[in-house]
């Protein structure tokens, strides 16, 4: 029997935000049926694949946990539906055949045809009818005929309104489209043009969005205060950022407060005791020359953006103090850590207000408490997200000792509600720390 890999075949799946989806899992059945239909592990069809395969840690197609090649029978096609750990559909592909299956007649084509009218704007931009944003992505690799010539490229970005979509790509080689544009192919893959789903140096899938496959929003990422200016500015090192499904690489950028606008603050002045979010930033108004920027806002979700930038993507956030001069603070990737503050002294049963000392949008909080213990010989002290104590930590001393004593004790990353969490507590006296924060 003859089976080709499937353009699925070992790739690492992701939701929007980069986030694997561990847990999830890639169904085949036969095309346009529910009717379960195996892949196969090996290049002889000799193994058959569950035809649910749950997704790894990492969002790849696995059996006992170890990655699984996808080969398909020839002649046959396939449909594939990938689903979260819910259970929720994510996409589904119908009519699926491996790669070069000469038996269907036709080497099947990484090329699939749009089959929609292109309306010429400019050397950089079309557009068509009707809301097509959900397929015209950016990142999204096309091939585009205008008469004798072939262009590829890639979507920058697509815009709906009144009833047009505006379509911006960035054309291989910086060429210009020209006019009439007579057709279109999307990508799902290729070995050159840059169709397939590209692996980077991390070992990280670079987007592909056909696939519902998403690059990591960064690598290496290192942001702390700037070390000639650190009461206003922040540096920010990485080996590479992903800004909506632009990579730029070898980062090392500094965002200074009192600047206006790119490299600095997005609007207004800066004020005492607040929390500023770091972005970067994109401007791709000249696809061969992208440029890439960071902004500092007071919005976790909203920035607002100087003239011609139009991607973005969250990085952390920094506090400042009572003089304006931002606290100290060492983030690499999504955690945190900074200096070692107390949250509250003595501190009484209940909800405990941590927004001096996490952002807003923080999911953990790294909590240390010092229980002391008076004349009392043993106590505890649990430490949750709300009253419903779920995901608590829980220290004390559950055996006689001399009473007096105080003992320091580290919760670790502690689930947050709204930057707070619980606590309660049992014959002793506690003070609450933070040392840092994850997103």
């Amino acid at each position: 029997m003859a089976v080709y890999v499937s353009h699925l075949s070992m790739v690492e799946f992701h939701d929007q935000n980069g986030v694997p989806l561990a847990g999830g899992s890639l169904n085949s059945y036969r095309a346009g049926t529910t009717t379960p239909k195996a892949t196969y592990a090996d290049y002889l069809g000799v193994t058959p694949n569950p035809t649910s395969l749950t997704l790894d840690a990492a969002g790849r197609p696995a059996v006992s946990g170890a990655p699984v090649a996808l080969w398909l029978k020839g002649g046959e096609p396939y449909k594939f539906v990938l689903k979260d750990a819910l259970g929720g559909t994510v996409w589904t592909l119908d009519n699926i055949y491996g790669i070069n299956d000469s038996s269907i007649g036709v080497i099947v084509s990484e090329w699939q045809f749009l089959g929609i009218a292109l309306a010429y704007i400019s050397g950089t931009s079309f557009s068509v009818a009707g809301d097509m944003t959900p397929n015209l992505t950016p990142g999204l690799r096309l091939k585009l005929i205008s008469g004798a010539t072939t262009f590829y490229g890639s979507i920058i970005s697509s815009v709906f309104a009144v009833d047009i979509t505006t379509v911006t790509v960035q054309v291989d080689g910086g060429v210009a489209l020209t006019n009439p544009l007579d057709s279109a192919y999307y990508s799902i893959l290729a070995a050159d043009h840059q169709s397939s789903p590209v692996i980077d140096a991390g070992g990280k899938v670079r987007p592909n969005l056909l696939h519902n496959v998403s690059a990591q929003p960064y690598r290496n990422l290192a942001i702390k205060r700037s070390a000639g200016a650190p009461n206003n500015q922040v540096s920010v090192t990485a080996d590479s950022i992903v800004i909506e499904g632009w990579e730029f690489t070898a980062v090392n950028k500094t965002a200074d407060i009192t600047v206006a606008g790119a490299d600095g603050l997005d609007t207004g002045s800066e004020a005492a005791s607040t929390w500023y979010h770091i972005w970067a930033i994109a401007n791709v108004s000249n696809p061969t020359a992208p440029v890439f920027a960071l902004l500092l806002s007071t919005s976790s979700t909203a920035p607002t953006m100087p003239a011609g930038y139009t991607l973005k993507q969250y990085l952390g956030a920094v506090r400042n103090d009572g003089a304006s001069n931002f606290k100290y603070f060492d983030q690499a990737d999504g955690r945190t850590v900074t200096a070692f503050e107390i949250a509250a002294a003595a501190a009484v049963d209940g909800t405990i207000n941590l927004a001096s000392f996490i952002p807003p949008n923080a999911k953990r909080a790294h909590i240390v408490t010092k229980q002391s213990y008076g004349s009392s010989s043993w106590g505890q002290v649990a430490i949750s997200k709300d009253a419903n104590l779920g995901g608590r930590t829980q220290f004390g001393r559950w055996t006689s000792g001399a009473g007096g004593d105080e003992l320091w004790f580290t919760h670790g990353f502690v689930a947050v509600n709204s930057q707070s969490i619980y606590l309660q507590r049992y014959n002793l006296s506690v003070d609450i720390y933070v040392s840092g924060w994850e997103f």
